[in-house]
């Protein structure tokens, strides 16, 4: 009964969390979702359906690849809009923009080529990052 209710709890939240307008909520889902992954599991083996405990791998697979893209990567973007690397590079010096700016004001000092090489090479490594 207490697996059920666990999973009844854990599920609905998950999938209602899915459904949300905004992104900040709908990351949560993947948490409730991991949750009700051991219930599911108990539930399934206790009853010998071991169909559903093959579903139930696929399942915790799919909730673990929502918490790596909305919580654990790198590559996750934050509230700013910038992924870790990216608010590195702007803090060493500045987004694209900025960097482009500066790059130009010393054109006089460098070629308009090697200008335009240095401004591609940070913009690719900001979208690296």
């Amino acid at each position: 009964m207490i697996e059920q209710i666990a999973i009844a709890a854990t599920g609905v939240t998950a999938i209602w969390l899915t459904q949300s307008k905004h992104e900040g909520v709908r990351r949560f889902a993947c948490l409730f979702g991991l949750a009700g992954q051991p219930f599911w599991f108990a539930s399934a083996i206790s009853a010998e359906q071991w169909g559903i405990v093959v579903l139930c791998c696929f399942y915790t697979v799919a909730w673990a690849r929502g918490a790596w893209n909305n919580w654990l990567s790198p590559k996750r973007k934050g509230a700013d809009g910038l992924t870790a690397g990216q608010r590195r590079l702007k803090a060493a010096h500045g987004d694209p923009e900025a960097f482009a700016n500066a790059v130009w004001r010393a054109v006089g000092e460098i070629s308009v080529d090697e200008a335009n090489a240095a401004i591609n090479k940070y913009r690719a490594e900001w979208e690296a990052a």
